[in-house]
């Protein structure tokens, strides 16, 4: 994975024509995402931000914290698991809760949901549940902040682990 490869915060994008993801990259991936101060990390398989579809593999380590959100005009958002579990909130536009789809790499379940795709404009979130997350995103590109409206009924990115904890904790009353 490292060869033509630009590092950016909590993220690396592979500029190989051919990209291809090894068990010891999935490892790379989580020491990374443990040293990281949010702990999270992700392998960008698009070239850069405007590219039409932005793929990732992405790491959790433990709970981390995402705004809940919404996207403008038409955009599909795919989550396919890997490795662990999480739960994708989603929300009407006053914060309530309209559903709780919970994903699991867990394949010897029947039951058990490990793909989930989004292709409305409603809020939505994600709490990790294991603890290791990894998961495949792809997105609707290009990839621009002024495209997303961040949910004001949520505490904001940037929150302490307890407000962000607490925030769901109140969704679960």
């Amino acid at each position: 994975m490292k060869k033509n490869t630009i590092f950016k915060n909590e993220s690396e994008f592979n500029l190989n024509s051919i990209k291809t993801v090894r068990v010891k990259d999935i490892n790379y991936l989580v020491k990374r995402a443990l040293k990281s101060k949010r702990k999270r990390y992700r392998f960008c398989l698009h070239e850069n931000t405007n590219h039409l579809t932005q793929e990732m593999i992405i790491c959790f380590n433990g709970f981390t914290y995402i705004r809940p959100h919404r996207h403008l005009s038409k955009r599909s958002e795919s989550y396919h698991m890997i490795k662990g579990s999480m739960d994708v909130y989603l929300f009407n536009n006053n914060g309530k809760v309209k559903d709780i789809i919970r994903l699991n790499a867990n394949k010897s379940d029947k039951n058990s949901i490990f793909f989930y795709k989004l292709s409305k404009s409603i809020f939505h979130t994600i709490y990790p549940r294991s603890k290791q997350t990894i998961y495949h995103e792809v997105l609707t590109g290009p990839f621009n902040e002024k495209n997303l409206i961040q949910a004001s009924f949520a505490p904001k990115n940037g929150c302490s682990e307890e407000e962000a904890k607490n925030f769901f904790r109140s969704l679960k009353k």
